[in-house]
């Protein structure tokens, strides 16, 4: 069936990597064609023209500079709550003004050289228009930051294809930036506690792992898509995955990329232990809240204060035993009692913090797989956006065989 070519200001332009919620339009990047549409001096385009009307707003280098940022902030927090020397706070310093830099650059960021690094794939090779290969509405853009752009001749579909790929893109960003917050938040305290040679060997696993893990989680979620989602049969999503393949061990993007640590699921098991210690720890705190007050005759006859005690003897409570200063094996007294509710209090805030801590630690094992869920399901939307746009009529210039 033939398709529409391509014609500067008549066709929109969505990339699955624009945080912006507004598609924009495809132009020219070359200075004097002379192949135009109609009479409207609008230049039908080709493969040298890799170009838009306006700049998106891309996820590449915010990702790059809010990542950087984040660790650094969570680096320097981190490393101040195990010391405070004046050399952190020059670090910090410094972090900062990197991270300006990295920020003015994000938001001043041109398409343009990116797309001119960029390539048209699915073009129409059998018709050249000025000496260049004609693009079509089958074509698409791969820009050289990874980004893919595709053609829309509906402004409504455009825009909400648009808007929900910026969604996506802004929640990977906010999962990546959050990640890397307390992937530097932690690093001091792995440094410190963990063998050179240790944690080395953990980050470089940590780097295969996520990267074979993530890459066969795309493949496991275009493969759906494709046969069973809800892009099944849609030419446009086949497309990209045949034009742009997964590259599994790619380069580092951001900071914790490369000091990801496979034991980090482990943290959760810790977690698990502080939260049965919580709340033995407050059914304790709750017995002896009862017993609180009461005097010495009260307590030797006391049914809870005898468990309590044969408790105590046997084992049970080694914290609390451990702070008693005057133990009577015999009998319960006040002491013990005002003895075992500080000792419960502590107790509780030590495992409270190491759970907080164990917790976000083990969340960081799941982030890179639900920034990679996000990243899919931008280029989900867009192949779902280009299958209702096919509805619209292009312009009345067809290429009867746009692919060859």
């Amino acid at each position: 069936m033939g398709t529409s070519y391509l014609v500067k200001d008549k066709v929109f332009a969505v990339c699955t990597y624009q945080l912006s919620a507004d598609p924009e339009k495809f132009s020219n990047t070359r200075t004097t064609p002379t192949v135009f549409y109609q009479n409207n001096k609008q230049p039908i385009l080709t493969v040298a023209d890799r170009n838009l009307n306006c700049q998106f707003t891309c996820k590449s280098p915010w990702g790059f500079a809010s990542s950087f940022l984040a660790f650094g902030a969570g680096l320097i927090i981190g490393a101040l709550l195990l010391s405070t020397p004046l050399g952190w706070v020059a670090l910090g310093i410094a972090f900062v003004a990197i991270g300006a830099v990295l920020a003015v650059s994000a938001a001043h960021h041109k398409c343009t050289d990116p797309l001119q690094a960029g390539e048209w794939r699915l073009t129409h090779s059998s018709v050249r228009i000025n000496g260049q290969i004609a693009v079509t509405r089958s074509s698409m853009l791969l820009c050289g930051t990874g980004g893919i752009l595709t053609p829309f001749f509906n402004e409504a579909e455009a825009q909400q294809a648009a808007a929900s790929i910026a969604d996506n893109n802004r929640g990977e960003l906010a999962v990546n930036t959050i990640a890397s917050f307390f992937a530097g938040f932690f690093l001091p305290e792995a440094v410190s506690g963990v063998a050179g040679g240790v944690l080395l060997q953990n980050f470089i696993a940590g780097y295969f792992f996520f990267s074979l893990g993530t890459g066969l989680e795309k493949g496991g979620i275009r493969a759906w898509n494709e046969n069973i989602g809800d892009v099944k049969d849609n030419p446009t999503y086949e497309n990209m995955n045949n034009e742009d393949r997964i590259d599994i061990y790619g380069l580092p993007t951001k900071p914790d990329d490369l000091t990801q640590d496979v034991t980090d699921l482990e943290k959760f098991r810790d977690a698990y232990k502080n939260g049965t210690v919580i709340i033995n720890n407050s059914e304790l705190a709750s017995k002896l809240d009862a017993l609180d007050g009461l005097d010495k005759q009260q307590l030797r006859t006391n049914p809870l204060a005898k468990q309590l005690l044969a408790e105590l003897k046997a084992g049970k409570y080694p914290e609390w035993r451990a702070s008693i200063n005057s133990f009577n094996p015999r009998r319960m007294n006040p002491s013990m009692i005002d003895d075992g509710r500080a000792a419960t209090a502590t107790t509780f805030k030590n495992n409270f913090n190491a759970m907080l801590k164990n917790s976000g630690q083990g969340i960081l094992f799941f982030a890179p797989f639900i920034s990679t869920f996000f990243s899919e399901n931008a280029r989900k939307d867009l192949a779902e956006g280009m299958a209702r746009d096919l509805a619209f009529p292009g312009v009345d210039i067809i290429a009867n065989n746009p692919i060859d």
